[in-house]
């Protein structure tokens, strides 16, 4: 008796359409991040920590922030076939770490400007989205991170039915071993749009409940002043598709960041659907320092874009600040004198 509900959970929590909505726009990091449920060298969850804006991914990403950490970005979408129209989204986040795990919460704003729009997530039909999402991750151990986020919205429109959504997400992270050549190695799986998400809005830019998605991550080359990795998500929309997400980043001398990735979803290519272009992103860390003070002795600033070609000859180009308050903490040094 038991087994048809376990099924027909099966069933649901695989049940996925690629998200392109308004909670993974706003910031640069939406994008050039490759969608990675497990992270990767542009927010490296199990080295260096992560921006707020990564809960709209994995909210278990944030659970080994040591640090407050805040990020504000934009993205807007202009042109497209037969559109002049231009859409625009802003994204605010802020991350707090407590001993009893790590909270963080983020706001989107998207408002589309001009007649006809491009499908571009729940602006596109002519109505402003706004968006508000709250986090909380916790290491269960230094390797295992997991988190819960919950998000409200609502679309206010003109010309379109108004419309509301409220739904969680569920996300896990594991660093692995490492795997021969495959060094800091992490696994993900993430459980999202537990509830209700916005009916009016285009049906390929918020899934259906209980979407699921796993992801894996690596670095290939680790050298003194250079580090390459790669991420890799695969989605099963609704059990009759497979979407995939591949991102590869570059690291120079520990603070410059340069990535691409691309997406593909294989009933629309089959369905003729023209798709988009690799993006390419780049961000920068700078590092400052300060002595005394009650907020710690370095905070890092991280300003980064990116720019990428859709598949209906639009362009998004998104630009984004981030920055990190305080020194990671170390672990006290135990001295045995003689």
């Amino acid at each position: 008796m038991r087994t048809k509900p376990l099924l027909f959970f099966a069933f649901c929590a695989l049940a996925f359409q690629p998200t392109a909505g308004a909670e993974f726009l706003g910031y640069p990091g939406l994008i050039a991040g490759a969608n990675a449920a497990a992270g990767s060298l542009y927010d490296d969850p199990f080295r260096a920590g992560v921006a707020p804006f990564t809960i709209a991914v994995n909210p278990a990403l944030t659970a080994g922030n040591q640090r407050l950490a805040f990020d504000a970005g934009y993205a807007g979408i202009f042109g497209g076939d037969g559109s002049g129209v231009s859409i625009h989204y802003a994204h605010l986040g802020a991350l707090f770490p407590t001993r009893r795990g790590v909270f963080s919460g983020t706001f989107q704003f998207g408002i589309p400007l001009g007649a006809n729009g491009v499908s571009a997530g729940a602006a596109s039909n002519g109505g402003k989205l706004a968006l508000a999402s709250a986090g909380f991750g916790r290491d269960i151990t230094k390797n295992l991170y997991v988190g819960a986020a919950l998000s409200g919205g609502a679309l206010f429109s003109d010309d379109a039915d108004s419309d509301w959504a409220l739904y969680g997400k569920l996300g896990f992270a594991y660093h692995l071993p490492d795997l021969g050549p495959l060094l800091d190695p992490a696994c993900a799986a993430v459980f999202s749009y537990i509830g209700k998400t916005f009916d009016a809005a285009d049906s390929a830019s918020y899934p259906p409940p209980f979407t699921g998605q796993v992801g894996f991550s690596a670095v290939v080359l680790s050298l003194q002043s250079i580090r390459a990795g790669f991420s890799v998500d695969i989605s099963f929309p609704s059990m009759q598709n497979l979407a995939l997400d591949a991102g590869l980043q570059v690291e120079i001398a520990g603070a410059f960041v340069i990535s691409t990735g691309y997406r593909v979803n294989f009933r629309a290519a089959a369905d003729g659907q023209k798709p988009d272009l690799p993006f390419a992103g780049i961000s920068y860390m700078f590092s400052g320092g300060a002595k005394g003070g009650a907020i710690g002795t370095k905070s890092d600033v991280r300003p980064s874009g990116v720019w990428k070609m859709r598949g209906d000859n639009a362009h998004l180009v998104s630009a984004g600040l981030a920055v990190n308050i305080g020194s990671p903490a170390v672990p006290p040094q135990i001295i045995l004198e003689d």
